[in-house]
């Protein structure tokens, strides 16, 4: 019993050092200086403590993040699964899209509803297995995003997240 204590005791202890422990924020160089032909620089988790350091992708600030919105829906029953007469293949899924540019963004902020249509028809014909298997998923997430990038005038989607994904 003597032993856990201490044992507890030093767990205790090593929590209260690593909190005290000062925390240094990566360097970002003012807007200006010369450092690496003036690109922004930051550590990354894997040369932390090295003294390496990596550019910060600049297109990244340059893409658009669009809420699709949430989706209730009902999933195709799988094939050969006997009917349950049980309201139960239901799922509630949160889609965001990653646009290539803010100019997409916009424009599909515009033309929401018919995103939200395109994505609507695409679910309907979704299985409950597909959307359980990280496989399956994937497989969705490209389905939508070349069906997306089919109606796209110009511009891409470049991926697609799921924020919330529910089964019943």
């Amino acid at each position: 019993m003597a032993f856990v204590f201490l044992l507890s005791l030093c767990g205790f202890f090593a929590v209260i050092v690593m909190a005290l422990r000062p925390h240094h924020p990566p360097h970002v160089p003012p807007k200006g200086s010369d450092s690496q032909a003036g690109e922004h620089v930051a550590s990354n988790e894997h040369s932390r403590g090295t003294g390496q350091e990596t550019p910060i992708d600049k297109n990244l600030y340059k893409k658009s993040l669009i809420e699709a919105g949430s989706f209730q829906i009902q999933l195709t029953p799988s094939a050969g699964a006997p009917p349950t007469g049980e309201v139960q293949d239901l799922a509630t899924i949160d889609v965001v899209l990653l646009c290539d540019s803010s100019e997409t963004g916009e424009w599909m902020k515009q033309a929401l509803p018919k995103v939200r249509n395109i994505l609507i028809n695409i679910f309907l014909t979704t299985e409950r297995e597909e959307l359980m298997s990280p496989l399956g998923k994937k497989k969705l997430k490209i389905h939508i995003t070349k069906k997306l990038n089919e109606w796209l005038p110009k511009g891409h989607i470049e991926d697609i997240f799921f924020s919330k994904l529910i089964l019943n």
